[in-house]
């Protein structure tokens, strides 16, 4: 009963399509399997684009649809949205200080404020490095776009704006890859040189606000088979990293490329999956398919945050039968589970009430 009243009918099934397999492509990858081990970084890349669209969503209506905008509604933005991801994210962080006895001592300072990716190193906690690009994102993103509405600029000019800056990226990832020899791990988790990523959603969600009727035209099943296409061509790429013999290493085109391209295909996938009739009523009549992928949509947080200690704990304590995958997976969704009721629920419940005066 509870888990059907955390399904809200109003949801997107195709966008939480996309968000399912996300994470379900993180996990496999650190699952211990030898097929497929790049699959979370082709996961982790879809969130980057479907954080951007959600979040260009958000700021649209919060920034484009207001005569006089004021500071408030910047910091309204924020509070917003820090009250939903760093409650969990430090919950979890200083477990694991706590729990490995301070191993990290006062280096733990760099997580606390998302500085790892360039002036530490993930290996206290390796998934982090995605949350980093994404806090900082949510950060300066919203500056501009701030500025860009206050000052009354058309939605137009705009989206050129934002086009401009992924190519402005881009060159600095030529800069880095071809005159830096910056190899395709070392771009990878940057954040100057990946915002980009999420940037392309917010474009793509603009573009949606602005012109609904253009958007509609998206809505082909055309584009996601080429998106598809071009996603598989991108994941042959990147066989064997972090080897440097890997295909994508060996070429500084396709160290600079690869994430813009792969981003653009993701933008391609999106206004499919979330007007396409097919997908968000027939196959959402499907129950055996649209409440486990809903659920694992709304435990994604919670999954990307707690899988990897759920998996060593499925091992050690599982013994032979911990080693299945799917037994893995089983334990990390009752897992996460555990942790969105107990917690990251909670915390959201609070954030509305307490700042935004919902019941």
């Amino acid at each position: 009963m509870f888990i059907k009243g955390l399904i809200d009918s109003r949801r997107n099934f195709g966008l939480d399509i996309i968000r399912a397999l996300s994470i379900m492509l993180v996990v496999y990858s650190h699952s211990g399997t030898f097929f497929l081990q790049e699959s979370g970084i082709i996961g982790v890349e879809f969130f980057f684009v479907l954080s951007g669209f959600l979040i260009g969503q958000i700021l649209f209506r919060s920034f484009a649809n207001k005569g006089d905008l004021e500071i408030q509604d910047l910091f309204g933005f924020w509070k917003k949205r820090w009250w939903r991801t760093l409650p969990l994210y430090y919950l979890v962080i200083l477990v694991k200080f706590f729990a490995t006895g301070c191993s990290i001592g006062w280096n733990i300072v760099y997580y606390l404020f998302f500085l790892q990716n360039h002036f530490y190193g993930i290996s206290f906690m390796g998934v982090t490095w995605s949350l980093v690009i994404e806090e900082w994102f949510y950060l300066l993103i919203p500056v501009l776009l701030y500025i860009l509405h206050r000052r009354k600029t058309t939605i137009k000019r705009i989206i050129f704006i934002l086009v401009s800056f992924c190519l402005a990226l881009l060159a600095l990832k030529l800069y880095f890859a071809f005159v830096r020899h910056t190899p395709f791990t070392g771009i990878r988790p940057s954040v100057p040189l990946r915002l980009d990523s999420l940037c392309m959603g917010v474009i793509l969600a603009y573009f949606r606000e602005s012109d609904p009727l253009k958007y509609e035209r998206l809505n082909k099943p055309l584009f996601p088979i080429l998106s598809l296409l071009i996603i598989v061509s991108l994941a042959f790429m990147i066989r064997g990293v972090p080897d440097p013999a890997a295909l994508v290493e060996s070429n500084p085109w396709a160290r600079a490329l690869w994430f813009p391209v792969f981003s653009l295909a993701v933008v391609l996938m999106v206004p499919y999956f979330e007007k396409s009739t097919w997908i968000n009523v027939s196959l959402k009549k499907i129950k055996i398919l649209y409440k486990p992928l809903t659920l694992i949509s709304i435990l994604t947080y919670s999954i990307y945050l707690t899988h990897l200690f759920t998996i060593q704990l499925a091992e050690s304590c599982l013994g032979a039968a911990g080693n299945f995958i799917a037994v893995k997976y089983i334990a990390i969704v009752v897992f996460a589970f555990v942790v969105y009721v107990l917690y990251e629920h909670p915390m959201t419940q609070l954030r509305e009430r307490r700042f935004f005066g919902q019941k």
